[in-house]
């Protein structure tokens, strides 16, 4: 698939800021600076603007419910019960989405062992396809009702406005809708779920979310992929993923573009036994920073040293555990600042504690719940 114009930009900038290191061309061998670390952490911040609209959040309180059942409609339709709302915007995972990984990353491989052997049929069921489901207060839980629009290759959820109280949908506050389509492929070699979330309220209806989860069962390495976009009607944050596993190793490539704003972010995360790399790349205007290295497991617990580079020269050096950074980190050219340590801080908080790529682990989870896997 052919990269949009923001990812070509930033692959060539990172491209000749490495090329420009190795040659010692440009002043980029050696210790180097931010050009104005007082504006990372608000620019990292932005990126979560989209995420915090009232659609996205009553989203979030639903596929938060998702779990597996005995079949898959009824992963869509039986919410009520399940987990507690997840509200990626608003609460992050408590030790941060890395952390998650981590663990996520031992299912994923148990869960990609067994694909080869999935058969993928319909995710809905004939009777199911076409449907539309509502909230019922009294039995707190979807029903299927006579409304009409839902997809013809798959279901519509009403969505609601999410009581404050109850953290339930509000029945008396119908806000849109989230459409299920079953976008598997018609060769069999993969089974794909596309998620839309519409807003239905006036002036206009407009789509806050859009994505694909694609689960190809028949590859090798076993593959899970995630691209579409959340918006909240004036920021939109394009997203695209890729997961993939063998029996010993699992790798998580994360990337997020807000173009609006020049903010490009990826995360590299690879999983072994024993060792967990991170690769986490920002890019903003014409500085691309970089913090990379290698986690390693002794006596049960993750440490290492994570390298600060700007445009491929480096910055800072970093000490860091399973939580995140571990103390203040170290200038390459002498003492930071306190504006360049904020700055480092900021970056450590995107990589093990950021709303966004737990939106993303989120979004995954509730798509193969509807298609029938368990979640990663």
């Amino acid at each position: 698939m052919t990269p949009p114009p923001v990812s070509r930009r930033l692959a060539a900038v990172v491209g000749l800021a490495i090329m420009a290191a190795r040659c010692g061309e440009s002043g980029l061998v050696g210790p180097v600076r931010l050009s104005n670390p007082g504006e990372i952490p608000g620019r990292l911040q932005a990126v979560s603007t989209p995420f915090n609209s009232q659609v996205y959040h009553s989203f979030a309180n639903l596929i938060g419910r998702f779990h597996p059942a005995a079949s898959p409609i009824g992963l869509a339709v039986t919410l009520a019960g399940a987990t507690q709302p997840v509200l990626p915007a608003v609460i992050p995972s408590a030790r941060g989405p890395y952390f998650r990984g981590a663990r996520q990353a031992q299912a994923l491989r148990q869960l990609l062992r067994s694909l080869g052997s999935v058969l993928p049929t319909a995710i809905f069921p004939p009777e199911a396809v076409g449907k539309t489901y509502v909230w019922n207060p009294t039995t707190l839980a979807y029903e299927v009702s006579g409304r009409t629009g839902a997809p013809s290759n798959g279901v519509r959820l009403i969505l609601y406005a999410i009581d404050a109280q109850t953290l339930l949908p509000d029945a008396s506050s119908e806000i849109g809708y989230i459409d299920l389509v079953d976008a598997s492929s018609s060769t069999g070699s993969s089974v794909a779920l596309q998620v839309d979330v519409v807003r239905t309220q006036e002036p206009a209806s407009v789509t806050y979310v859009h994505y694909t989860v694609s689960v190809a069962a028949t590859q090798t390495p076993d593959t899970v992929t995630d691209a579409g976009y959340v918006t909240d009607g004036t920021t939109r944050l394009d997203f695209r993923g890729t997961i993939t596993a063998t029996q010993t190793s699992a790798t998580f490539d994360i990337h997020f573009d807000v173009n609006a704003q020049d903010v490009h972010l990826q995360l590299v995360l690879e999983f072994t036994p024993s060792t967990q790399r991170i690769e986490f790349t920002f890019g903003h205007g014409t500085e691309v920073i970089t913090t990379a290295g290698t986690l390693t497991k002794a006596s049960g617990a993750l440490s290492g040293t994570l390298t600060v580079t700007v445009n491929g020269g480096t910055f800072a050096t970093c000490d860091a555990d399973d939580d995140g950074f571990v103390g203040e980190c170290q200038g390459a050219s002498g003492t930071l600042t306190s504006e360049e340590q904020a700055a480092l801080a900021a970056l450590g908080g995107a990589i093990f504690d950021n709303a966004v790529f737990a939106g993303f682990f989120d979004s995954v989870n509730a798509a193969l719940a509807v298609m029938g896997f368990p979640p990663v």
